[in-house]
C-alpha cells in the first residue's frame, strides 16, 4: 500500500510510552512515527496458511484492480476466491518449475 497524506483523516494515534506496545492484525496498515527519543520498535509476524491465502487473494485483487475490473471484497464470495487462490497457486508452481520466479511458499 502506497502512503497518502489523505489516510490521515481516518487515522488513529497513540502516544506510547516506555515499556509498552500495540498488536495489528496482519492486513491491518500502520505507520510508526517516531518522536525525539531513541526508540526501538519489533515487529514479529505468524505465518499461518489462512494468512498466506489471505496474502495472495489480497494480491491477486490488487492485480485485478490495475487491470481496470473490479474484484468482490475477500470472504463475499468464497467460490471465487477459491478458484483465483488455486489459480494463482498454480501459476507460481509453474513459475517455479521453469525457473521463472521465487519458490513457492511452504505448503504452497
Amino acid at each position: 500500500m502506497v502512503y497518502q497524506p489523505e489516510f490521515e483523516a481516518k487515522s488513529w494515534t497513540f502516544d506510547l510510552q516506555s515499556g509498552f506496545g500495540l498488536h495489528f492484525p496482519v492486513t491491518y496498515p500502520h505507520w510508526v512515527q517516531n518522536g525525539s527519543e531513541v526508540s526501538i520498535s519489533f515487529s514479529i509476524t505468524f505465518r499461518t496458511p489462512d494468512l498466506d491465502r489471505r496474502r495472495t487473494l489480497y494480491a491477486a485483487n490488487d492485480r485485478l484492480r490495475r487491470l481496470g475490473l473490479s474484484p468482490s471484497p475477500i470472504g463475499q464470495r468464497p467460490l471465487r476466491d477459491n478458484l483465483i487462490f488455486n489459480a494463482c497457486r498454480v501459476l507460481r508452481r509453474g513459475k517455479s518449475i521453469l525457473g521463472l520466479g521465487d519458490k513457492p511458499s511452504k505448503g504452497y
